[in-house]
């Protein structure tokens, strides 16, 4: 197999690049350059990790490449479908108005943030990031059972260093965990076993496939795509693809 497959959203397919310029200038290119491999990149814009799991299960199975790449996105995005042919995406205030607009469905600015809204309210992080470790164990699974080796690279998951640890204190939180493990009502459950439950899944991730498992592309990103100046530019793919270059480097 003399080829590598990239999944994940439109920090891996190039938004806000022309496409002429994706293959030149984008991690995934540098990458497969340096690697002398072909590539395919089935990334696609507003894909939720769900999605991208589908994606890269697909790619594995398929036994075409050797290695399979999977960015993973916002742990709270989902894909709605009101007809066979419309598709829409949820997950965050950044989703363009246009995602909502078609023939058949129509939505003002204003109703759009208010479902989106909404549905943050009720769809939280901390379950989505559970699911997202039984994704990232599935695939690596798989790859064991294809042969194929798979890479897993943080473009938008907010989990913290210390979400990896044994709870020590409230003062070792994150602002992001104190928020994830809603700090602010703790009459269900202590704060200790939300920690907790989360950090024993952590411990059967495989961390050694991680290229940045808790630096995200998002928080790295220091200069922006010329075309939206909102995606990570041509130098944060630089720095992407050092990275994943030195890990394949380090064996």
């Amino acid at each position: 197999m003399n080829k590598i497959a990239f999944n994940g959203c439109s920090f891996t397919r190039g938004d806000g690049f022309a496409i002429a310029d994706r293959d030149r200038d984008l991690y995934y290119g540098q990458v497969a350059r340096h690697r002398g491999y072909d590539f395919d990149n089935h990334a696609k814009g507003g894909y939720s990790n769900l999605r991208i799991f589908h994606s890269a299960y697909e790619d594995i199975t398929s036994k075409n490449y050797h290695t399979v790449y999977v960015q993973w996105t916002y742990v709270n995005r989902t894909w709605l479908s009101p007809k066979p042919n419309r598709w829409y995406f949820l997950g965050s205030r950044f989703t363009p108005v246009g995602n909502f607009l078609g023939h058949s469905v129509k939505f003002s600015k204003q109703a759009i943030e208010q479902i989106t809204d909404t549905y943050l309210l009720l769809n939280g992080d901390y379950q989505n990031l559970l699911e997202l470790i039984h994704y990232s164990n599935i695939l690596e699974q798989i790859g064991h059972l294809n042969n194929v080796k798979v890479v897993f690279i943080n473009g938008v998951v907010e989990w913290t260093a210390e979400m990896f640890e044994p709870y020590k204190s409230v003062d070792q939180l994150s602002d992001y965990a104190r928020e994830l493990y809603d700090l602010e009502d703790t009459t269900q459950h202590p704060v200790e076993q939300f920690h907790n439950t989360f950090y024993e899944k952590t411990k059967t991730l495989n961390k050694n496939l991680w290229i940045n498992l808790v630096d995200s592309m998002f928080k790295l990103t220091f200069d922006f795509a010329p075309e939206d100046n909102m995606h990570p530019g041509p130098k944060t793919h630089q720095l992407i693809a050092e990275k994943i270059i030195l890990f394949h480097e380090k064996g």
